[in-house]
């Protein structure tokens, strides 16, 4: 039953791992590619959420690194995939 129950709660935390980056990959793709200035409400909402915007963009490959560890490694981990994913995030932004 505790196997059971440790099988739904890391499918849960992929699963939100896995939207947090979809919206961080949103978040910077329009902050990018739209200026969100034009209207008063859209940017106030972009200063808002800038600083948590960096740190979950820092931080998610190396939580993600760390859930890929407990896993053993396991090439089949849907964490390597946040991590490649995280790290592909990384890069677009460098460019």
């Amino acid at each position: 039953m505790n196997n059971v129950h440790q099988g739904r709660s890391r499918l849960r935390m992929t699963t939100v791992l896995l939207v947090i980056l979809l919206l961080l990959f949103l978040y910077w793709s329009i902050g990018t590619q739209v200026n969100v200035y034009d209207r008063a409400s859209v940017g106030a909402v972009f200063e808002i959420l800038w600083f948590p915007a960096v740190v979950l963009t820092f931080g998610l490959p190396i939580f993600s690194a760390f859930q890929w560890y407990r896993d053993n490694w396991n090439v089949k981990s849907i964490f390597l995939l946040i991590v490649l994913l995280s790290i592909a995030l990384l890069l677009w932004l460098a460019v």
